[in-house]
């Protein structure tokens, strides 16, 4: 603990003491072990004869943060899932959000997924 009367050079040697090096190694080990991301999947809007855009979905992270707009799309290989995107000023569409890490990707396609099956079985037991 520190003196409010201590000097600049107690002050620095405090600084480097090995306790506070081990609490910031210490950090960082647990920021690298980290658990997977907490991603939960809402389908907020289904479509049955829209071409190959079948559902909307809207994604939750670490509940902490929304983003919607994802779609789901029919492609030649399956069910794929599109991050939101927009028009730039040449035209092309670029995505407004998407994850960096593959891992977060696969995590997002998966809930995204399971989420569209689960909303077309509900949506099949309400019509039988």
């Amino acid at each position: 603990m520190l003196r409010k009367d201590s000097t600049a050079a107690e002050r620095k040697v405090s600084l480097t003491q090995p306790a506070a090096g081990l609490r910031i190694l210490h950090s960082r080990i647990l920021f690298k072990r980290r658990e997977k991301l907490k991603v939960t999947a809402k389908i907020t809007r289904s479509f049955e004869a829209a071409g190959r855009l079948k559902a909307f979905a809207t994604i939750c992270l670490a509940d902490a943060f929304l983003v919607t707009g994802v779609r789901v799309v029919e492609g030649e290989k399956g069910l794929n899932v599109f991050m939101p995107s927009m028009k730039d000023k040449e035209d092309e569409y670029r995505d407004v959000c998407f994850p960096i890490k593959p891992e977060l990707r696969q995590q997002i396609n998966t809930v995204v997924l399971n989420a569209y099956d689960a909303s077309v079985k509900e949506n099949e037991g309400d019509e039988g």
